[in-house]
């Protein structure tokens, strides 16, 4: 009977060993099945590798729950977890149940679950018990996220629903974050029962057609589209170059906006054909190169000609603009890219053009507001300007308000008296040009017309001999102002 006891001990310790693995391991595969939500009560996997070495990424309940304290005693964010809920880094406060290994953390089982921990080295090592006596393990941070298989892929999930893409297999297979701490799931293009899978429709090129000199660069730009016109993101292009300049086989993978690019120089005159392939779309574009660079080959622009230098026009009426580019030859230069900067009362974005066979391009544009337009063209050092005014036509804008000043006003007879009419117009701006008819009536009886200056105003001045009342009246138009003027001896 003595000898069955150690064996039944061993036995029952074991049996305990295997249970308490059991129970730490299995959330490992039953926290991945099930819906997104289903993980609310845990941890980001990569949450942990978002702080030092020796602390942990938790909420601020966990950590006071564990008796941790904050991280180098700092409130450093380290992520959120499923529900959106912050977490911080914490380290093991000064007073902790019995020490683990060096870069192990003693708590319990379901602490160590929410975690995401794993056993530490591998092993079931006890470092105590907790306040209701449950045994306490030696647990550590996590070897790395868990990856998504083959033909999955790692997104959040608001990039998912946009996309149309489900769960990879089926689960819910964590493998990290986002920068702003939003969590990431393994995801596979395949799309709901019922709906139509989302397939590469249309491959487009750009430029598909283009033409550059010997030792510069070009650059394709591929957009994949689906069938339902919309990018289609993450999937490998397969392209073919040949020509005058050959290539090595590119493949390329779309990004999120269904577009991925490449670059070279051409060092050797003639065409490159470029043929991009999905599966059963395909796209072709061609690039001819032209000239070698040599100092008796390379055409330095020498002079650039706008016309007109200097024009006027109407608000909302159109204008185009001659430019003519010329090289040190003054022969006219062709397959120039000119730079064209407007300033002043109307202004664009900076455009670029580039010149036709007979070293011309025009720039055409709409003067939306009233003043003066400064347009500059440069190419490499050699620059040229020319000015556009525009001006608001007369029709569009009319008298719409009188004034006459003083309104009022007495002097003696022999004093020279003065009033002045003021014209603003229908766009609230004083208008210059305006014929004002200014009328005396009283002891005095005169008329005179006058032209508002820049500022709008226009005046007149006169004197009496005699004492009296005068009525003086301004007219423009339909509209009339007013003024009384007493001519009186002040005794």
């Amino acid at each position: 009977m003595k000898k069955v006891r150690p064996v039944l001990r061993k036995a029952i310790y074991f049996s305990l060993c295997y249970l308490i693995l059991l129970s730490i391991f299995s959330f490992c595969s039953c926290d991945q099945r099930g819906s997104e939500s289903s993980t609310a009560t845990y941890y980001p996997w990569s949450a942990q590798g978002n702080c030092p070495e020796s602390c942990l990424c938790m909420s601020l309940e966990e950590g006071k729950k564990l008796g941790f304290e904050l991280c180098q005693g700092q409130m450093t964010q380290c992520g959120k977890d499923t529900s959106g809920s912050p977490l911080y880094c914490f380290q093991k406060g000064h007073i902790s149940p019995p020490s683990c290994p060096e870069g192990c953390f003693c708590m319990g089982i379901e602490e160590g679950k929410k975690l995401r921990l794993e056993l530490c080295q591998g092993q079931i090592i006890e470092c105590g018990k907790d306040a209701s006596g449950q045994i306490l393990y030696c647990f550590q941070k996590p070897t790395g996220p868990p990856r998504c298989p083959t033909g999955c892929l790692c997104i959040n999930k608001v990039e998912a629903e946009k996309l149309g893409y489900r769960l990879c297999q089926g689960q819910v297979t964590e493998c990290g974050v986002d920068p702003s701490g939003v969590s990431m799931y393994c995801y596979t293009t395949a799309v709901a029962p019922g709906q139509a899978a989302r397939v590469p429709a249309r491959l487009v090129i750009e430029p598909v057609q283009d033409r550059n000199q010997v030792g510069t660069k070009h650059t394709f730009t591929f957009t994949l589209y689906d069938n339902y016109g919309n990018p289609l993101p993450y999937v490998r292009i397969y392209i073919s170059h040949t020509g005058a300049n050959p290539m090595l086989p590119i493949e390329l993978v779309t990004d999120a906006a269904g577009k991925n690019s490449y670059s070279y120089t051409g060092n050797n005159a003639g065409t490159d054909f470029v043929t991009a392939k999905v599966g059963n779309v395909v796209a072709s574009a061609t690039k001819e190169w032209y000239g070698q660079i040599t100092e008796t080959t390379v055409r330095l622009p020498g002079r650039i000609v706008i016309t007109p230098s200097s024009s006027r026009n109407p608000v909302g009426t159109t204008h185009t603009f001659t430019i003519t580019v010329y090289d040190v030859q003054n022969k006219p230069l062709d397959n120039a890219r000119v730079r064209i900067t407007q300033s002043g009362a109307n202004v664009f974005l900076p455009a670029e053009l580039v010149t036709d066979a007979n070293g011309v391009v025009r720039y055409t544009y709409t003067g939306g507001k009233a003043g003066l337009d400064t347009i500059t063209v440069t190419i490499g050092s050699v620059s040229a300007t020319a000015t556009k005014e525009w001006y608001t036509q007369p029709s569009q804008v009319t008298p719409a308000r009188l004034t006459l000043t003083p309104t009022n006003a007495s002097n003696p007879p022999g004093k020279t008296h003065t009033v002045t009419a003021t014209v603003i117009g229908s766009d609230g701006k004083p208008m210059s040009g305006v014929d004002v008819t200014f009328s005396v009536i009283g002891v005095n009886n005169f008329a005179r017309h006058v032209t508002t200056d820049a500022t709008g105003k226009a005046s007149i001045s006169y004197t009496s001999k005699k004492e009296g009342k005068d009525t003086i009246n301004a007219t423009v138009g339909g509209l009339k102002a007013t003024a009384t003027k007493w001519w009186e001896v002040i005794k």
